[in-house]
């Protein structure tokens, strides 16, 4: 007999639900269906789920409601007569909503879930430290969901990351990179090393070579913590940018040069060309997390470089695109 296998509430960040999909079919889930813009329900057990590297959380699935209508009596309903199955005696819970669509104010909904939470049991039910049930309602489909998250913290806190950054990329976002590409990389080059993020995520999901650089060694030296502290291996150098000189070997390039709203166009202008300037001598793939996404697309072009990829998300809070780019002459 088959082992049943519970149904799973994948979490991710905003425009790269479908880099989660992708990650979960290789990592032999089954996945079921997704809900844009940021979750994928998947059959699949809950410690391997835990390993994924572009989700946010885990959550078991404990209700799946088809709605006669969106209106508050039957949301009401659907939500009691599922929380009275689900809500035991002694636990806990805070609560944490999405509806996709306009039908439903979001703030209502917790409203509502929190009010037969506190009639089922009472107000001791209801806790900030208690487990979190997410509830999500589609609109256009009359679709509620009830799931229960499993990790305590958001799975984007590496526990290698010891050795902090001013600036830090989240690392579900340099996960991403390995699943977006279509081709095989023996050896990639990161010229912005930061804390190290990008290559050592890909490191833990492809068999490659990794070198990575930066112009200041203090973060070369902190990327190189955070690297042993993952066990992984990044061949990690003190560089300018604009000094790199050919690197025997490096058939792609992916990197997060620096941004932010104190850097003007035209230093941004200094860091993205010598990136070009790099990958157009070694005739190499592209691949760049920024949130300038004109002045790095002007500047491609010119060196001969084709966008074949472009997913917008979020870093921070701030929109980031993760570009990637391919020579013209290699197409």
């Amino acid at each position: 007999m088959g082992v049943n296998l519970p149904k799973l509430l994948l979490t991710t960040i905003s425009g790269i639900l479908d880099v989660s999909r992708i990650e979960a079919e290789e990592k032999r889930f089954k996945v079921l269906y997704t809900l844009p813009p940021s979750h994928v329900i998947v059959d699949g057990d809950v410690d391997s789920a835990l390993c994924l590297r572009t989700v946010e959380s885990i959550s078991r699935v404990l209700a799946e409601n088809d709605l006669e209508s969106v209106e508050s009596r039957s949301i009401r309903l659907s939500l009691r007569n599922s929380l009275k199955r689900l809500i035991d005696e002694k636990s806990k819970y805070k609560v944490k909503v999405k509806v996709y669509g306009d039908c439903f104010s979001e703030k209502f909904l917790k409203t509502i879930a929190i009010r037969e939470i506190i009639r089922i049991r009472d107000k001791t039910a209801i806790s900030k430290e208690g487990s979190l049930l997410r509830i999500i309602l589609d609109c256009e489909k009359k679709f509620l969901l009830i799931a229960e998250q499993v990790n305590e913290e958001p799975l984007h806190i590496r526990k290698y990351y010891i050795a902090k950054h001013p600036s830090p990329l989240n690392p579900v976002i340099a996960a991403s990179i390995p699943f977006i590409v279509e081709k095989t990389y023996r050896r990639i080059y990161d010229p912005f090393c930061g804390s190290g993020t990008i290559p050592i995520e890909f490191k833990h999901i492809r068999r490659v070579e990794a070198l990575s650089s930066d112009i200041n060694q203090a973060f070369v030296r902190s990327a190189a913590k955070n690297a042993a502290k993952a066990g992984v291996s990044v061949d990690f150098f003190v560089a300018d940018v604009r000094k790199i000189p050919i690197i025997s070997g490096v058939d792609f390039i992916a990197t997060d040069p620096p941004r932010g709203e104190r850097l003007r166009v035209s230093r941004m202008w200094n860091f993205l060309k010598p990136i070009f300037d790099i990958g157009a001598r070694m005739d190499v793939d592209i691949c760049l997390v920024t949130p300038y996404f004109r002045i790095t697309n002007l500047i491609a072009e010119r060196k001969g470089y084709r966008l074949s990829k472009k997913i917008s998300t979020f870093q921070g809070g701030n929109r980031v695109f993760i570009l990637l780019y391919e020579k013209e002459d290699n197409l």
